[in-house]
């Protein structure tokens, strides 16, 4: 049977050969005008199996968070595999709260987890939009998480995803963000995902640290710490408040 380390292995180069090999492969057409591709409803699954590659530099991001808070009510928004409300779990045994992804795969695989973990008394997991929320799914929250999510959205539908969150939040709620930047091509590992995000119908290019900045504040987010993971990478966390 195959480690779940190994499963994720497995993901990130079936990735690599699949869709990261079409965004090169098919560049030259799609920058003169090609049509991008139209398969993004189909990896979700897969998008879910690898992102767990970040969960070792996030989990302590978190537990600052979570860590000695008490009980905590927890919004985590395109949830994946649901391996960060474990890392939540984790870092603070009061956490409870919802996992909730658009893709029908990944919500399936985090529900399976959730399963497997034995924290189905703390999480549940629902299929829905946060723009839309399934009924079930009601605030307020003490932590809402967005990882790797601000690319699947249009300038706009950021600002309107954000007024979202912000109105989810309890008074003290925290609204953590982790994704990879837009580097201008210092970034190897941002630069190869950007290539991707730009190639795909559904995606877009990755904004850069500034931009994300920018966002909060427009969307009345007064407190916002920044957190770069590695050196020379533009993976950043973002924490926010309302300032209030």
């Amino acid at each position: 049977i195959m480690s779940a380390r190994g499963d994720m292995l497995a993901a990130l180069i079936q990735a690599n050969i699949t869709y990261y090999s079409d965004a090169y492969r098919l560049a030259a057409g799609r920058m003169k005008g090609g049509e991008l591709g139209d398969d993004l409803d189909a990896m979700g699954d897969l998008v879910a199996r690898f992102s767990k590659i970040g969960e070792p530099m996030l989990k302590n991001f978190l537990s600052a968070i979570v860590a000695g808070k008490g009980p905590v009510r927890v919004l985590d928004v395109g949830c994946g595999s649901g391996v960060f409300l474990q890392s939540i779990y984790n870092a603070n045994a009061g956490a409870t709260g919802v996992g909730l992804d658009v893709d029908g795969a990944a919500a399936r695989q985090a529900q399976e987890n959730i399963l497997a973990w034995g924290l189905q008394g703390a999480f549940r997991i629902h299929r829905g939009d946060i723009r839309h929320l399934p009924k079930e799914v009601a605030g307020p929250f003490d932590l809402i998480t967005l990882f790797n999510i601000l690319y699947y959205f249009e300038e706009d539908g950021r600002i309107e995803l954000l007024h979202k969150v912000r109105d989810l939040l309890s008074p003290r709620g925290v609204l953590a963000i982790a994704m990879n930047c837009h580097s201008q091509g210092t970034d190897p590992g941002a630069a190869n995902l950007n290539m991707v995000t730009c190639s795909l119908k559904g995606l877009t290019p990755l904004p850069s640290r500034e931009e994300i900045i920018s966002l909060l504040k427009r969307c009345d987010f007064l407190r916002i710490e920044t957190h770069r993971f590695m050196p020379a990478s533009t993976f950043y966390g973002f924490v926010a408040q309302n300032g209030s």
